[in-house]
């Protein structure tokens, strides 16, 4: 994954006019981003979801969208309108109908 990545950015880098100088700070970004957010990332989730149950992992990624808009709240400043936050409580309550067959399973 991350090997693709970087063979699509130089491709881009390399066929394209970039209108301002590329620096070692945007690079380093770059780099972080491509190989730690994404490539260890993916490479973390997919080993965790090998002990899981395929419903568990569903309702772990569906949640997703919740935790991108809390830390977007609490770490950028972002402001959630009542559509947003209407959409969480509705992930956050789908999330939660999910797990009752689970739960009752485990209570027997």
């Amino acid at each position: 994954v991350a090997l693709v990545g970087l063979l699509s950015l130089a491709l881009a880098v390399g066929t394209e006019v970039v209108p301002i100088e590329i620096g070692a700070e945007i690079w380093g970004a770059a780099l972080f981003t491509g190989l730690l957010a994404t490539a260890l990332a993916y490479l973390v989730q997919t080993h965790a979801q090998r002990s899981t149950a395929p419903t568990h992992t569903a309702l772990i990624l569906v949640s997703e969208p919740v935790f991108a808009a809390l830390f977007g709240y609490l770490l950028a400043g972002e402001r959630l309108g009542w559509r947003q936050l209407w959409g969480c409580l509705l992930i956050l309550l789908g999330m939660m109908v999910g797990e009752i067959p689970r739960l009752k399973r485990f209570k027997s």
